[in-house]
């Protein structure tokens, strides 16, 4: 439940749910501007004011905000104040009305899921690929697990890279 669906039960859960939603938002806006996609002058001017104008002031603001508002919280739940919740609320919104549904960024995304497919099966074939630590899952959980975790801790670059490594061929300068 730390992405979607029912809250957890645990604060460690909602402390991974806040911590995801914070993570994905911030790094999609970074992704976004790097691919071109999305102009950082774009992003909604209240939400930015209040948030911050960077990827690293977004998610400081986020987090100390919702440190101080979580522990004053007489319900036990974890909560941003009411102005950055607003102003992640919009953030959010306008980042599935216009970013989440570029027909640029859909057509990557497409690319995407077929690398990912791709590394899931040779890294299934040959676990020897992955670090020592995933053996030891895989042991213990199954090659399914093993290789799905290894991937999902894989950021942007680090995949794309190991994509290139399996699967591309290094071009020999004569």
């Amino acid at each position: 439940t730390h992405t979607k669906g029912a809250w957890a039960r645990t604060m460690e859960g909602c402390t991974v749910r806040y911590a995801d939603h914070i993570a994905f938002l911030n790094h999609d806006i970074e992704d976004a501007v790097a691919a071109g996609v999305l102009n950082p002058a774009a992003l909604p001017r209240d939400a930015v004011q209040v948030l911050g104008d960077t990827k690293s002031r977004r998610i400081t603001t986020m987090i100390t905000d919702l440190v101080a508002n979580s522990a004053n919280c007489k319900n036990g739940k974890m909560q941003f104040s009411p102005e950055v919740e607003e102003a992640y609320g919009v953030l959010k919104d306008f980042m599935y009305s216009t970013v989440y549904v570029d027909k640029d960024a859909k057509r990557e995304e497409k690319k995407v899921d077929k690398m990912i497919e791709a590394l899931y099966e040779r890294l299934c074939a040959d676990p020897t690929l992955m670090p020592n630590f995933y053996m030891q899952v895989a042991y213990h959980q199954g090659m399914d697990r093993a290789v799905a975790d290894y991937i999902s801790g894989m950021s942007d670059g680090y995949a794309v890279d190991l994509y290139q490594e399996l699967f591309i061929p290094k071009s020999w300068k004569s």
